[in-house]
C-alpha cells in the first residue's frame, strides 16, 4: 500500500471515528433531553395529582362549612320567629292593657299597663324590677332568661318604685 492510499485510509478512519463520536454525543444529548423531559412530565403529573387532591379537600371543607352555615341559619330563623311571636304577644298585651288603663294622673309619666292583666312572667319581672332588682338578679330569682327580662323592661319599664 502506498503512502497516499494509507493517508486516505487514515483520513477516512479519522472521519468515520469523528462522525461516530459526534453521533454518540448527539444521541447522548438527545437521550439526556428525553430523560429530563420524562422527569419533568412525572413531576408535573405529581403536581397535578396534588392539586386535584387539594381541590377535592377544599370542596369537601366548603361543603361541610356550607352545611354548618345552613344549620345555623335555620336555627337563627327559628329563633327570630320565636322572638317575633313573643314581641307581638307583648305588644298585643300592652295595647290591650293600655287601652283599658287610664293615665294614673302623673303628668310626666305615660300610662303603664296594669300588671294584673299581664302574663305571670311579665308581672314577676315588673314586680322584681320595682323592688330594685337588676336584670341578672331577676333572671336568677325567676329562671327567666335575661333577654326576655330586658325586653319586658324596655317595653314596660320598671314602673313606679
Amino acid at each position: 500500500m502506498s503512502n497516499s492510499a494509507f493517508a486516505a485510509l487514515t483520513a477516512v478512519c479519522i472521519l468515520l471515528l469523528s462522525g461516530t463520536v459526534i453521533a454518540a454525543a448527539v444521541l447522548r444529548n438527545s437521550f439526556i433531553r428525553k430523560e429530563h423531559e420524562r422527569l419533568i412530565a412525572v413531576e408535573l403529573q405529581a403536581v397535578e395529582e396534588s392539586a386535584a387532591l387539594l381541590i377535592q379537600r377544599l370542596q369537601e371543607h366548603a361543603s361541610e362549612a356550607s352545611a354548618a352555615i345552613d344549620v345555623r341559619l335555620r336555627e337563627i330563623r327559628i329563633l327570630l320567629e320565636l322572638a317575633d311571636r313573643k314581641l307581638e304577644e307583648l305588644r298585643s298585651a300592652a295595647m290591650h292593657v293600655s287601652s283599658q288603663t287610664p293615665n294614673a294622673g302623673f303628668v310626666n309619666e305615660p300610662a303603664r299597663p296594669a300588671t294584673a292583666a299581664l302574663s305571670a312572667d311579665v308581672e314577676r319581672i315588673l314586680v322584681a324590677a320595682r323592688a330594685g332588682l337588676g336584670a341578672a338578679d331577676i333572671a336568677r330569682e325567676t329562671g327567666i332568661d335575661r333577654a326576655s327580662i330586658g325586653l319586658v323592661l324596655s317595653l314596660f319599664g320598671p314602673g313606679p318604685q
